[in-house]
């Protein structure tokens, strides 16, 4: 039931589910911390010996670039602009090809640790470090945003304070990577991955269902032009076109998609160089 400031405060069953997510996730990085001897190699923690399957890694792959932030900003974007944004998706099929067989060839037959290392390689240290700085920057922005947002939301709805939210996920996620590196992160990311697109699919149904059916929602956003796949009329003067919309998505993330130690570490756990390209293909 709602408060008197329109909130609906968690109960026992929400807590319930809350504490057994974070706990699974702990206890992910409890049992990779621990088993086979722990963590004792560079190799082991930071590249998961190199020996990830391929189903694994694309699950983590695709969870570390769908953020709390994607999956509340893009149906705001859809209700404010209409659905041009959907065009983006075209985008990756020239970017994936291109790091499949560019860039993944090029990291993994130097065995690489990192994406910096390759800075190093190729021209200096100097350069290694000035890269290695600049992302770790940007994920500490981007890692800001992605807890903060969804955090607000859910003081919004519950009355559950942001701060919180922000550290307790901040912790159990520090906890599970320091205690089992590379894999635990993957395997609480492929659990978050059938997490977050169930849910995904759940509400689409169940809002669908108390709307008033799914052809009454696809007409009532087609009335609205929320449909409209042609183009975003920001203002009288700018329209974002098909075409722009695909180059913008394929090359304006390939610096986060093909270069970022968040997506080559990823590539680098491949057990082979033609898996770490189905990753991404």
């Amino acid at each position: 039931m709602a408060n008197a400031n329109g909130t609906h405060p968690l109960g026992a069953a929400d807590y319930a589910v809350f504490s057994i997510f974070l706990g699974v996730a702990a206890i992910t990085g409890i049992y990779h911390g621990l088993a086979k001897g722990g963590q004792r190699t560079t190799s082991r923690y930071l590249l998961a010996d190199r020996g990830v399957s391929t189903l694994p890694v694309a699950m983590t792959l695709l969870v570390s670039f769908v953020s709390p932030v994607l999956l509340l900003g893009f149906p705001a974007e859809v209700y404010v602009h209409g659905g041009v944004i959907i065009n983006s998706i075209f985008g990756k099929f020239i970017l994936f090809p291109v790091m499949a067989f560019i860039f993944v060839p090029v990291y993994y037959d130097c065995k690489l640790t990192s994406a910096y290392e390759y800075l190093d390689r190729r021209y200096n240290f100097v350069l290694r470090i000035i890269g290695a700085c600049i992302y770790i920057f940007q994920t500490c922005c981007y890692m800001a945003i992605v807890t903060y947002a969804p955090s607000l939301a859910i003081e919004a709805v519950t009355g559950f304070a942001f701060w919180k939210s922000i550290l307790i996920t901040g912790i159990v996620c520090i906890f599970y990577t320091a205690m089992g590196g590379l894999k635990a992160v993957i395997w609480t990311d492929v659990i978050m991955f059938f997490v977050m697109f169930g849910t995904t699919i759940m509400v689409l149904i169940m809002g669908s269902i108390r709307a008033g059916g799914f052809s009454y929602v696809w007409q009532f956003n087609k009335e609205q032009g929320r449909l409209n796949l042609g183009y975003c009329p920001i203002d009288v003067t700018e329209r974002i076109t098909l075409p722009n919309a695909i180059a913008q998505s394929a090359f304006g993330t390939m610096s986060l998609w093909a270069v970022s130690q968040t997506g080559v570490q990823r590539f680098l756990a491949a057990k082979s160089k033609k898996q770490a390209q189905m990753y991404v293909s």
